[in-house]
């Protein structure tokens, strides 16, 4: 006789076959893969159907055994729409995100060059590896806005991308580093910018990971909240190194040293959800 976990034969079950159900459709004893909710809670709690069961009263999945099937049938029609939207976008993801690797690599690295110190004693290194962290820069902003077709929150992380490029070029190839007091005020405005292109670029790459890899995604997420509380904190040593300049001196080496650390995994996630994309 056919198992009645929800009050009808599993053999009867509209949606056994398209889910899978060895369970239901084999009867008790057999591995559950996909199988019914209701059926998985009857099992584990030693009961043919529900109705023997005595905790049924405040049992949700009693009360809503009557509309499981069709419950069933819109979670396959979400995860097959969801398939096929990855499938549509995860060539997109797996082309741009090794070359956004790079382009980063090379604007952050070069950017490492574009201290008052080099400029003062090497200013011809100074000023190339001024122009190529702003070149890269514009060249990642404009994958960004590649990417937009993906995930809307690309195209802000563009534009702000686009706004420090703008603002390296006129600190370190038009001032040549020697910034004017006035200038703290864009210094400000450009650290603003970089915490709203991380917001939009950590996030709508953790949103396009979910469902490809649901570990990374979260990785992203987190990376966000580390940045952004390492950018509040080098806008806050701006500040303080006028007020309490040991303080804010203090503040700002460490926010650097954060900020190293944050781009090395970036760097490292970039590489990783670019491999992850190519193997959808």
């Amino acid at each position: 006789m056919a198992e009645t976990y929800c009050g009808k034969s599993c053999l009867n079950c509209s949606v056994k076959e398209e889910m899978n159900c060895p369970g239901c459709m084999n009867g008790p004893g057999m591995p559950i893969k996909g199988d019914c909710p209701i059926a998985i809670c009857c099992r584990d709690k030693g009961h043919n159907e529900c109705t023997t069961c005595g905790l049924k009263t405040d049992c949700t999945n009693f009360k809503s055994r009557g509309s499981q099937p069709e419950f069933r049938k819109e979670n396959l029609k979400a995860e097959a729409e969801e398939k096929a939207y990855i499938a549509e976008y995860a060539p997109i993801m797996g082309k741009w995100f090794p070359i956004l690797f790079w382009f980063m690599i090379i604007a952050n690295g070069s950017f490492i060059f574009t201290s008052t110190a080099v400029n003062e004693n090497f200013p011809a290194f100074y000023l190339i590896c001024s122009i190529l962290t702003s070149v890269f820069t514009i060249l990642y902003g404009l994958i960004f806005f590649r990417l937009a077709s993906v995930h809307e929150r690309y195209t802000i992380a563009g534009i702000c991308a686009m706004i420090n490029a703008l603002y390296h070029i006129v600190e370190s190839i038009v001032l040549r580093g020697h910034t004017p007091t006035w200038f703290i005020v864009i210094i400000l405005a450009a650290y603003i910018s970089m915490i709203v292109e991380g917001y939009h670029f950590f996030n709508a790459t953790s949103d396009t990971l979910s469902g490809v890899d649901d570990y990374l995604s979260a990785k992203w997420s987190d990376l966000w909240k580390w940045y952004k509380w390492i950018m509040i904190a080098m806008i806050s040593s701006v500040l303080l190194v006028l007020i309490i300049p040991i303080l804010g001196a203090l503040v700002l080496i460490a926010s650097l040293i954060g900020i190293i650390v944050v781009d090395i995994l970036k760097f490292v996630y970039t590489y990783k959800t670019g491999k992850a994309f190519k193997k959808v």
